[in-house]
C-alpha cells in the first residue's frame, strides 16, 4: 500500500472512530458528572492527536519519526487504545473525584 493511501486510511479511521465514540458516549446511560467529562475530553484529544499524527507523519519520506525505536504512528495508536479504555472506565465510574482522572490522563498524555 502506498504511503498516501495509508495516510488517508489512517486519518479516515480516526475520524470514524471519533464519530462512533461520540455516539457511544452520549447514547449509553452514563451519569454525566465531572469524571465523565474528564474521560470524554481526554479520549477526544487522544483521537484527534492520533488523526493529526497519522496525517502529518505518514507519506513523508524525510519524516521517519521514532520514539525509542518505535514508529511515531504506532505510539499514537497505542496511546489512543489505552486512553480509550481508560476513558470508558472513567465514564462508567463517574462518582470518583475528578482530580484522580486528571492525574491519570495527564500521565497517559
Amino acid at each position: 500500500m502506498n504511503s498516501s493511501k495509508s495516510k488517508g486510511l489512517s486519518f479516515t479511521a480516526a475520524i470514524i472512530i471519533l464519530a462512533v465514540f461520540n455516539l457511544v458516549a452520549f447514547l449509553l446511560p452514563f451519569a454525566k458528572a465531572g469524571m465523565f467529562w474528564i474521560g470524554y475530553l481526554f479520549t477526544t484529544v487522544a483521537i484527534l492527536l492520533t488523526a493529526f499524527v497519522s496525517h502529518r507523519v505518514l507519506g513523508r519520506e524525510g519524516m521517519k519519526s521514532k520514539f525509542y525505536g518505535w514508529p511515531l504512528v504506532s505510539v499514537a495508536w497505542i496511546y489512543f487504545i489505552v486512553q480509550l479504555i481508560v476513558g470508558f472506565i472513567e465514564m462508567i465510574l463517574s462518582f470518583v473525584p475528578i482530580q484522580y482522572g486528571i492525574l491519570i490522563n495527564a500521565i497517559l498524555l
